[in-house]
């Protein structure tokens, strides 16, 4: 039986941003935040004995099915951030996580939460999550964003679109597209002169069904009424099924410049 309980609740890492981390300006990426909250998610349920390891050898393994964060500053190029995260709680097949992303001030750089599954690895159907992990503690008086996230329409139409298949380079351990992938497939549908100019403050991701290697999709983003809300869905071209949908918020630049660095 696996347990949280010889491990702390709350895990903390600390990450240093480095060039690859940077989008078009000396500002991290989106992405880079995800791949830090992944990464350190990753460490804490392999210190507890439920990683991805101990998982395998049960023929099972972790699928991110939600995924919402919201951005308050980017860390620049060189910063050091610490990443904390802990779970708050597990219902039937869902497993729940919550993070913050902090500078060396403690400053919130970033916050959101996420929906964990387990799976057969081969079935690729969602475990009860009690079978595992019946006495996992959690920090539920703990919670990095108070609110729900925001529910995702999904609209009749999409305006911009464009054509994709998924390579080799973009799985991971699970063999299927990386989360991380999905994400920069959303981004890659907005308009070039927006994200030159804005960022991404928000992101309230649902991933609905896996993408594998050669699959043919298509991304796309659609302007919300609001201002700076925009609506993206990625659907196979094959079979019409859908991957993920998501909801995006962003903000003018504050660094529209490289050479700030």
């Amino acid at each position: 039986m696996a347990s949280l309980a010889s491990v702390t609740p709350v895990w903390s890492e600390t990450y240093t941003i480095r060039s690859y981390d940077l989008g078009v300006t000396a500002a991290a990426s989106l992405p880079a935040l995800c791949r830090f909250f992944l990464e350190t998610a990753g460490n804490h349920a392999y210190a507890a004995g439920v990683g991805m390891k101990q998982l395998f050898a049960q023929g099972l393994t972790w699928v991110l099915q939600k995924l919402y964060l919201r951005v308050e500053h980017y860390p620049r190029w060189r910063d050091e951030v610490r990443i904390r995260t802990w779970p708050t709680g597990s219902k039937r097949y869902y497993a729940y996580r919550d993070f913050v992303i902090q500078d060396t001030q403690g400053r919130n750089l970033a916050l959101g939460n996420s929906v964990w599954l387990i799976i057969h690895q081969r079935q690729r159907s969602p475990e009860l999550i009690s079978r595992h992990f019946q006495n996992l503690p959690v920090s539920d008086r703990l919670t990095a964003i108070p609110q729900q996230p925001p529910r995702i329409p999904t609209l009749p139409h999409y305006a911009g679109c464009y054509e994709l298949n998924v390579r080799f380079s973009e799985l991971d351990i699970n063999r299927h597209a990386t989360s991380v992938a999905y994400i920069n497939w959303l981004l890659d549908a907005m308009p070039d002169a927006t994200r030159l100019t804005h960022e991404p403050i928000e992101l309230s991701l649902h991933f609905i069904n896996e993408a594998l290697v050669g699959d043919a999709l298509t991304a796309c983003a659609q302007p919300g009424q609001e201002t700076a809300l925009f609506y993206h869905q990625v659907k196979s071209r094959e079979d019409g099924r859908e991957i993920c949908r998501a909801q995006s918020r962003w903000r003018r630049r504050a660094h529209e410049e490289t050479a700030d660095l």
